[in-house]
């Protein structure tokens, strides 16, 4: 019987939680993507994509994927990107359960997310770099550098290798040598050029001519990163608020007391476990008091 519901319970779960796929709109030129079976497949339209999917597009060739109620994502000529994760939706709350994920290896990435939600929506990672956002249109763009530019919103950036945190806004860019080290969030008059227009069927943006454009401007201007703790503990409290209204939806923020490790391991054993503390008055040991009524009752009558 306790097989059968952990059985119902487990397939409740599958039936609310529905993982997204993502669908080739638009496609120009040689794309293909490797699957994780190691297969090559030329990519056009109405095709899907899915995780662990490795998508390349090779020289003149781009391709636009829409991933339904979440976003649209452009990947530029020369590029190589690894689905890690595709979103998965909860359909009873009907709502993002948990955000997508990409690992861009080379070349250029434009996302725009459809709208804002509580939790991340979706994350593009390099070799040493974490871009995260919850709402918002950016790009991504790597050869020997990365470039991370913000045309809508904000994005969280991490530096996995050292100890570097940051949050872009909008017309800010970021310029990481290397893919190792942060140098200032500035404001760069070739990033003006970029068409944020994800959907659009036209090339307008030489990306390789931008990213040339852009390193010239960059050796111009270049300024060290500077901690500003202050800055980002205000972005993260604003972020960390959305993610309790996330859990609340969810019903996960409830606080429900529970034993401690020692407590469990001794359960575990089979021991019995000490009861929990109270008050301090429960604690303390108990002395046998005389019964000073029944000794007085004892006393012979005069």
């Amino acid at each position: 019987m306790k097989f059968i519901l952990l059985f119902i319970m487990f397939t409740f779960i599958i039936q609310s939680v529905l993982a997204s796929s993502a669908n080739v709109l638009f496609s120009k030129g040689i794309n293909y993507k490797i699957t994780s079976v190691n297969k090559k497949l030329i990519l056009s339209k109405g095709m899907k994509v899915f995780t662990n999917d490795t998508i390349h597009t090779e020289q003149n060739g781009f391709l636009i994927l829409k991933i339904d109620g979440h976003s649209m994502i452009r990947i530029e000529e020369d590029s190589q990107v690894i689905v890690s994760e595709l979103p998965v939706f909860n359909k009873e709350a009907k709502d993002l359960e948990k955000g997508g994920s990409f690992l861009l290896k080379i070349g250029t990435i434009l996302v725009d997310v459809e709208k804002e939600f509580d939790t991340e929506a979706v994350n593009v990672k390099t070799s040493n770099s974490i871009f995260g956002v919850r709402g918002t249109r950016f790009l991504v763009s790597r050869d020997s550098d990365t470039l991370i530019t913000v045309n809508s919103g904000t994005v969280e950036a991490i530096n996995t290798l050292i100890n570097q945190n940051d949050f872009i806004e909008k017309g800010e860019s970021i310029h990481i040598e290397k893919d190792m080290n942060f140098t200032a969030r500035q404001k760069y008059d070739n990033t003006k050029s970029i068409d944020w227009n994800v959907r659009s069927e036209k090339r307008k943006t030489k990306f390789k001519n931008l990213r040339a454009n852009l390193k010239g401007e960059f050796k111009k201007k270049r300024k060290r990163w500077k901690k500003n703790s202050k800055r980002t503990e205000q972005f993260k409290k604003k972020w960390n608020k959305k993610r309790a209204s996330f859990l609340k939806k969810r019903g996960l923020n409830k606080k429900s007391p529970r034993p401690n490790n020692s407590l469990r391991e001794k359960r575990k054993q089979g021991q019995k476990a000490s009861p929990l503390r109270r008050n301090s008055n429960s604690l303390k040991p108990q002395r046998n008091k005389p019964n000073r009524s029944k000794s007085r009752n004892n006393k012979p009558r005069p």
